[in-house]
């Protein structure tokens, strides 16, 4: 007698999707205006859409594609007349809208809105320009 074991095959079949690339592009600067010495602190809130004050963000990449969204957690320094590591400015408190994650629109565009908080001006503090940077990130 023959005995037949059973045979088995297995198959596989697996499934990737590769995302495309997400970009940010910046449309509009956070701006706290004009100040005179000794003035109190500003906050900029982000919004929920494009203000005077507020920065914004054009962010393109996959239809429908959820992203998170990164931005400072600490202080940064707006410097201004020289000399400049004398002269700052820190802001902090940085608010975005979307807050944490967004979701690319059906034409895989989605606008972010940045704010934050200008501390108070030292009443010695020079007149001028002051300006400093921040990041913001996207990641799918």
């Amino acid at each position: 007698m023959i005995s037949r074991l059973p045979f088995i095959l297995g198959l596989l079949l697996t499934d990737l999707a590769v995302a495309g690339s997400i970009k940010v592009s910046q449309v509009s600067d956070l701006r706290f205006g004009v100040a005179p010495q000794g003035a109190a602190a500003v906050t900029i809130p982000a919004g929920t859409s494009e203000t005077a004050s507020n920065a914004s963000f054009r962010v393109t990449g996959n239809a429908n594609q959820s992203f998170t969204i990164a931005i400072p957690t600490g202080n940064i320094q707006m410097e201004g007349p020289l000399p400049k590591k004398l002269n700052q400015i820190d802001v902090h408190s940085f608010s975005s809208f979307p807050s944490g994650t967004g979701v690319l629109d059906p034409s895989g565009a989605a606008m972010v809105y940045v704010g934050a908080t200008r501390t108070a001006l030292a009443v010695n503090l020079p007149p001028g320009s002051y300006d400093g940077a921040f990041s913001l990130t996207v990641v799918y």
